[in-house]
């Protein structure tokens, strides 16, 4: 897939700081697409990922590197409904090999009506 059939969802961030944060509606189930480059050093790569535990509330997520090394493709479906107007907030951690070693990184995905 190249760059143009695809839009940043977010920008993920160092360890220490808050997690990139992804909108999604119960109902929906698509492709989110996570830039990575801050995270990476020169010349590293992503080469494969994986959900690090299991993600609660029945959310399911799929994750795999773009052509280029440097966007995730995370694909969520379902996920816990949040009681009320305010939306619920499910962490998500991923681990990535990459071609100088691993990362890991953690997203909050907020879930809506």
């Amino acid at each position: 897939m190249s760059a143009a059939t695809y839009t940043i969802d977010t920008t993920a961030r160092p360890v220490g700081q808050a997690p990139a944060t992804l909108n999604k509606r119960v109902g929906d189930s698509r492709a989110y697409y996570i830039d990575c480059a801050p995270l990476l050093k020169r010349w590293e790569l992503m080469a494969r990922a994986r959900q690090i535990g299991q993600a609660p509330g029945g959310l399911t997520c799929r994750v795999r590197p773009m052509l280029g090394g440097t966007v995730l493709e995370v694909h969520l479906s379902g996920g816990p409904a949040p009681e009320g107007r305010r939306p619920l907030p499910v962490p998500l951690a991923i681990s990535v090999v990459t071609s100088q070693g691993s990362i890991e990184l953690a997203l909050s995905v907020l879930m809506h009506e």
